[in-house]
């Protein structure tokens, strides 16, 4: 895995697979001296490369905004099912296209199979699962693996909603970069963070 390809590209699983089961030469070969033993089997990989942005929030820097949102069929895990099925499993998320019913209490799945196939808004997803297509989303998936306390440690702090009303989220990071990418280390995660060039 180049460490060029985008948020899109890798879903959280896989990210988390990476970062955790995999070990940057430098670990192996002992220039870190801070990673840990049992972690030094791992297969070698260029590590996760992040930077802090000039707001000091971890961004990729490789991410490309040109990549789709998937659609609400994707979304919401609907391919392949059956008319039926469609219907019963939209039930619960009837709040989504209610506007594009003639009568919500009696609704086809004729009425909604365009808006299924068309691209999710941002404004229909909770700021954490719109963060999954941002560049913010490799900082948010690495500060979700981590405990609260080793967050803390390192320095990084989830931000949702950056001002009152905004449905921001990104990972914010308020310390000492050498110490960062030292922790990490410690913890045995192939990720190295450097500062965004202006």
């Amino acid at each position: 895995m180049a460490n060029k390809q985008s948020s899109l590209e890798i879903d959280r699983r896989d990210f988390l697979k990476f970062i955790y089961g995999t070990a940057s030469a430098g670990a192996i070969s002992g220039a870190l001296p801070f990673w840990p033993e049992d972690a030094m089997d791992r297969p070698i990989a260029e590590p996760i490369k992040l930077v802090v942005d000039r707001y000091k929030y971890l961004v990729d820097p490789h991410f490309d905004y040109s990549s789709n949102l998937p659609t609400y069929r994707e979304f919401l895990s609907l391919e392949g099912l059956s008319r039926e099925a469609l219907r019963v499993a939209l039930e619960n998320e009837h709040w989504r296209f209610e506007w594009l019913l003639k009568d919500p209490s009696n609704w086809s799945v004729d009425e909604i199979e365009e808006w299924l196939d068309s691209d999710i808004r941002f404004d229909d997803l909770s700021p954490s699962a719109a963060a999954d297509y941002t560049e913010y989303a490799d900082g948010v998936r690495l500060y979700g693996s981590l405990p609260r306390e080793e967050a803390m440690e390192l320095s990084l702090y989830l931000v949702e909603g950056d001002c009152p009303g905004n449905d921001f989220c990104g990972v914010y990071f308020d310390g000492d970069l050498v110490e960062l990418n030292a922790g990490l280390a410690c913890y045995g995660i192939n990720v190295i963070v450097a500062q965004t060039e202006l």
